[in-house]
């Protein structure tokens, strides 16, 4: 039986498919799926609304206190994105937030702020956490820890369709490239990653596999670590 107050997390790459298999996999075992980088989008969004340049940093350390911002569960295995009374689970999707995201989350402040809430999500029940550096920073008490890998130009063809369904015309050639950059620059998160857990990592290659098969993968894997622990 699978116990329910373990964290699971799926690290890396962008474009591997892992927020759909973190949702299937919340879903299957009653788990709640946290998008950590919707988390970013949210403050991102906030800073937009008030006017501040993503290079303002003093100016945006001094705002973050006053951010109206709390993710709160929802009735569908997910979290509902306020800032303040509103809603804006759909608004942080807008491109002008895609715009900034990345840099918005560089800043140090803004990235132990989200860090902590996340943390004291896991503190309110048991979570599928997707992004960065979860298995490592942000979860590394995980119990199950996933990495997902996937062909550049696969995941060059998803963002391009993302960002054509926004109104955005890139070219494939463009967006491997930049694909590709942001993995060398990610790549020692990685290797510190499993440096410090080993085969607790568990790697998947998701190109390989439809989103059914991923997740039968993923299940068998946590089945495993609970017959265990």
């Amino acid at each position: 039986m699978i116990p329910l107050d373990w964290c699971i997390t799926v690290d890396w790459f962008a474009g591997t498919g892992k927020g759909t298999a973190s949702f299937l996999l919340a879903k299957h075992l009653g788990y709640s799926c946290l998008d950590t980088w919707a988390m970013y989008r949210v403050i991102a969004l906030a800073l937009l609304r008030a006017w501040y340049a993503v290079d303002d940093t003093a100016g945006i350390v001094s705002f973050l206190p006053t951010i109206p911002f709390r993710p709160q569960k929802d009735d569908h295995g997910g979290f509902v994105r306020y800032l303040g009374a509103e809603d804006v689970s759909s608004h942080i999707r807008m491109p002008e937030v895609s715009a900034i995201v990345s840099q918005v989350s560089k800043i140090p402040e803004v990235r132990s702020l989200l860090i902590r809430y996340q943390q004291e999500l896991w503190s309110q029940g048991w979570l599928v956490a997707d992004g960065r550096d979860m298995g490592s920073v942000v979860f590394p008490e995980a119990q199950v820890k996933f990495l997902f890998r996937c062909d550049s130009l696969i995941r060059a063809q998803r963002r391009q369709k993302q960002l054509g369904e926004q109104g955005i015309f890139q070219s494939l050639e463009d967006i491997e490239a930049n694909i590709i950059m942001r993995d060398e620059l990610d790549q020692h998160h990685i290797d510190a990653l499993i440096r410090r857990f080993g085969d607790d990592v568990v790697t998947i290659d998701t190109w390989l596999l439809s989103p059914e098969q991923v997740l039968a993968t993923m299940l068998d894997h946590v089945r495993s670590r609970a017959s265990v622990r």
